[in-house]
């Protein structure tokens, strides 16, 4: 009896104390300043389901803060059970399914891991352990939900050839009848060759049985032979976690240049090779890069169905350049200049795109390098014309007692559409 009085002493304490912190959090956080999207131009509408996950910095603390159109709500305003459930930085875009599948994705993230479609939610993720020598025994867990009843099903396979991987991510899963493709980049230590390479790969499940088919190596290359430094990398699909037609990825290679007198590396061309892997005939095809891109550094890209979206920011130009590839008839689908007087030299827009539409984060810094609370521009672009919708930027919502304290800065981290407060 003595130690079941115990017990609930103990429960009784530790709710009070929850209740007293939130109550002394909410106290503070109603002394922090309010955000909103200010309209400059456009239509409201289309920002309606965009969020900004930020961090407001002031002095040595910082709290992180969501924004929307609607306004803003800090971390601390979250009750004990959303702050269980939710990833708020992280803005991924997977709340809706930690809320409605709250067993199911338990301890699941990354959007990339996912496949959805009306009757299944499909999970694939990579387990390491780690040790003196770095990650090793990599495995793949498997799981499935079935909409209809709810029924979940999983299981563990060890990766294939693991024990020469370094580390291994999974870009995309894609579902076709009772099997599984899951794409991954498979950073690898070359131990013959005394050099590292990189794989892009598709390993192929059968859920029903729950194995592993096969293991195709997509495409391989050392990261550095021949004075030559080479990269490997797949693009973004604008629907994740939806069926794809085809699963698109991207070599560069880039001679390493020596130094001049001064010190001074001259910039070289970049040799890029687009391939895609078709869902239907598992076969892997080569596609000619645009040329107009072959100098181009800093290049966004993202694709849908036969369509490759390349976006350039032009600091030069003032503007973002947008060039949209068929890759079925092997032309230009769109080429756009968008202008855009906010973009520097230092502005790397973050950009997400989705259902011809593009949105554009642009986030300005002052000489010291900070960012100043008053240049986070958002803009929305239609990409069937190249148009302009809607231009707007983060600002404290007016009113008394809403003013920044000096010294205080907003950092914009991540953009998401589709995912509101």
């Amino acid at each position: 009896m003595k130690r079941i009085r115990t017990l609930v002493t103990l429960a009784i304490i530790v709710c009070l104390s929850i209740g007293t912190f939130y109550i002394y959090a909410a106290a503070e956080v109603k002394g922090y300043p309010k955000f909103y999207i200010k309209k400059e131009a456009g239509d409201d509408k289309e920002i309606r389901s965009l969020t900004l996950s930020a961090t407001l910095s002031m002095g040595q603390f910082s709290e992180p803060v969501m924004i929307s159109a609607a306004g803003s709500k800090y971390e601390r305003e979250l009750t004990f059970t959303e702050q269980l459930n939710s990833s708020f930085l992280a803005n991924d875009g997977l709340q809706v399914y930690r809320d409605k599948y709250r067993h199911f994705m338990r301890g699941k993230l990354m959007p990339d891991s996912f496949y959805e479609d009306s009757e299944s939610l499909v999970f694939a993720g990579v387990d390491y352990k780690r040790t003196n020598r770095g990650l090793r025994d990599f495995s793949f867990t498997i799981a499935q939900l079935h909409k209809k009843n709810k029924d979940e099903s999983s299981f563990q396979i060890k990766v294939p050839g693991e024990a020469n991987d370094d580390f291994i991510s999974v870009n995309d899963v894609q579902k076709h009848g009772g099997e599984l493709d899951v794409f991954t980049t498979n950073s690898v230590s070359d131990h013959q060759a005394g050099a590292s390479k990189t794989e892009l790969h598709c390993y192929r499940f059968d859920l029903a049985k729950k194995k592993l088919l096969s293991d195709q190596i997509l495409l391989s290359a050392r990261d550095a032979e021949n004075n030559t430094e080479n990269r490997i990398y797949n693009l973004s699909s604008t629907t994740k976690m939806a069926p794809e037609k085809y699963y698109v990825f991207v070599k560069d290679s880039r001679p390493v240049s020596s130094p001049d007198e001064n010190g001074k590396v001259s910039k070289s061309s970049v040799k890029r090779e687009l391939y895609a892997y078709n869902m239907k005939t598992n076969a892997v095809q080569s596609f000619a890069f645009p040329k107009e891109l072959s100098m181009v550094d800093t290049m966004i890209n993202y694709y849908h169905g036969p369509l490759i979206y390349f976006v350039t920011p032009d600091a030069n130009a003032k503007a973002v350049k947008v060039l949209i590839y068929n890759m079925e008839t092997k032309k230009a689908a769109g080429q756009y200049t968008i202008p855009i007087e906010e973009i520097g030299e230092d502005t790397k827009p973050d950009i997400f795109i989705k259902d011809n539409r593009m949105y554009l984060l642009i986030v300005n810094h002052d000489q010291t390098g900070r960012v100043d609370i008053q240049t986070n521009y958002i803009m929305v672009c239609d990409l069937q014309n190249g148009k302009i919708l809607y231009k707007g930027k983060v600002i404290p919502k007016p009113g008394k007692g809403n003013s920044l304290p000096k010294g205080t800065t907003l950092h914009v981290e991540n953009m998401n559409v589709g995912n509101s407060l």
